[in-house]
């Protein structure tokens, strides 16, 4: 049975996160997605590259995507798909997105990163430093979710806080 499915049969489901369905009720972080794009966008870069924190067949992170994109179009910034990496979950898998990113360019193309949550964030800031790029004064990375080991990275992690308690609390 799937989650929709036992949705479906009334049975009661809390639910951290986010699930396409019309009858779930959903805590969702738009503001705070379209909050960081902007951030990027005002700080005057134009080729933001993202890398998911899941494969987009989560409903999660593909909304995280569409925020991402729609952000972008609202500023008037061409979207390059080149520039969307899916990540799963894993700082390795923010690694091999982030070679991805930069073997796919002579030159980074893009100045900023936004990473769908902070442990693919420290896995691209890996891969930069090992390719010699600076952070933030070559290529600007955001994470998502203040994970604690974020302020411990190297530069320390400009990341955007999801408060989780409060979203336990409330669910």
């Amino acid at each position: 049975t799937s989650l929709p499915e036992l949705i479906e049969t009334g049975f009661p489901v809390v639910f951290i996160g986010e699930i396409a369905h019309p009858d779930a009720y959903q805590m969702h972080q738009k503001p705070l997605m379209e909050a960081s794009v902007q951030r990027l966008i005002d700080l005057g870069h134009k080729r933001i590259a993202h890398i998911t924190y899941a494969p987009i067949a989560f409903q999660g992170a593909l909304d995280r995507l569409n925020v991402y994109r729609q952000t972008m179009a609202d500023a008037g910034l061409a979207i390059n798909e080149s520039l969307v990496v899916q990540g799963d979950y894993s700082a390795a898998s923010g690694y091999k997105a982030m070679q991805t990113l930069l073997a796919n360019n002579t030159k980074p193309s893009f100045t900023a990163l936004l990473a769908g949550n902070d442990t693919v964030a420290l896995g691209a800031l890996a891969a930069l430093q090992q390719a010699g790029l600076r952070v933030p004064e070559d290529i600007a990375v955001i994470g998502y979710d203040d994970i604690p080991v974020a302020a411990y990275a190297a530069p320390p992690l400009t990341t955007v806080r999801t408060n989780p308690k409060e979203q336990g609390r409330r669910a």
